[in-house]
This record gives structure tokens, C-alpha cells and sequence, in this order.
């Protein structure tokens, strides 16, 4: 089962604008009891190995099964078929990674005016 937490391989093509495609790992942001409902969806972050020096980007690594540095794009966030996934997580990134990714999710979506 599919876990909040996890970080899978997942393909992210076709893509549309600036979303983020190919072949990449993901974090998985939904919980549990919402990944087992039958439609078959999993809200993710896509990952990338490339430090673009953005705050926002929140920083993951060894820990979650990557193989070095990486990067958690939370401004990228989006629902996907659970097709799209590996059949198994890489790993599991730590309580800490994601809740700062939940605090810059909630920054993006909280109107500020």
C-alpha cells in the first residue's frame, strides 16, 4: 500500500505547460485511507537532483532511497493515477521533510490579501 511519506518512481508524462515530466521520483503527500479509494489517485511532489537555490525547495536525500541530494518541488503539487507508480517506494522521507513541505503547500494556497 501506498503510504504518505513515500518516495516512488513515477512517470509524469504527457506534461502540459511547465509541469514537471518524465521519469522521476515523487513524494507521496496524501494519506493512506485516500490512496486506497477506488479511484485510484495519489496526491504527489514531483523530485529533482537539481538545487535551483529556491527556498521552497525542500531539501531530501539518502534517507528517503535516493541516491544523493535532492529536492522536493512543492509549488509542482498534483493528483496522479496510481498507475503511474513503481510498484514499490524507494524509501520514506522523515516526519521533518514532510512537514516543511505541507508548511510551503499551505503558504501557496493561503490568500495573503
Amino acid at each position: 500500500m501506498i503510504r504518505r511519506g513515500d518516495v516512488v518512481i513515477a512517470d509524469l508524462s504527457p506534461v502540459v505547460g511547465h509541469e514537471r515530466g518524465g521519469r522521476r521520483p515523487v513524494l507521496v503527500l496524501s494519506a493512506a485511507p485516500y490512496n486506497t479509494w477506488p479511484i485510484g489517485m495519489v496526491i504527489i511532489a514531483p523530485i529533482t537532483s537539481t538545487d535551483r537555490g529556491l527556498r521552497h525547495h525542500v531539501a531530501i536525500g539518502k534517507e528517503a532511497g535516493l541516491r544523493g541530494s535532492s529536492f522536493v518541488m512543492p509549488e509542482y503539487v498534483r493528483a496522479i493515477s496510481q498507475r503511474r507508480l513503481a510498484d514499490r517506494p524507494l524509501g520514506v522521507a522523515t516526519p521533518q521533510t514532510l512537514q516543511e513541505v505541507q508548511r510551503w503547500i499551505s503558504n501557496f494556497t493561503t490568500d495573503l490579501s
